[in-house]
């Protein structure tokens, strides 16, 4: 059985060690700052359906461009 090939999207990268670290730091460092000022973690999806876009704004061509 073929393995999987797994390809960045266009415009995205991978942040690898040692730079996530590096990254993992400032991260940390600017939690700590918001977390004062009573603010917290949101999560949204990275990456999402076209369609939710679709529907929002028919016929807009932000939604076609890459």
């Amino acid at each position: 059985m073929a393995r999987p090939r797994f390809q960045a999207l266009k415009g995205t990268q991978d942040v690898l060690p040692p730079e996530s670290s590096r990254w993992e730091r400032l991260l940390a460092a600017y939690a700590s700052v918001v977390e004062r000022a009573g603010y917290g973690l949101v999560q949204s999806p990275m990456f999402e359906d076209i369609g939710v876009f679709q529907r929002e704004s028919e016929g807009a061509d932000a939604v076609r461009k890459e």
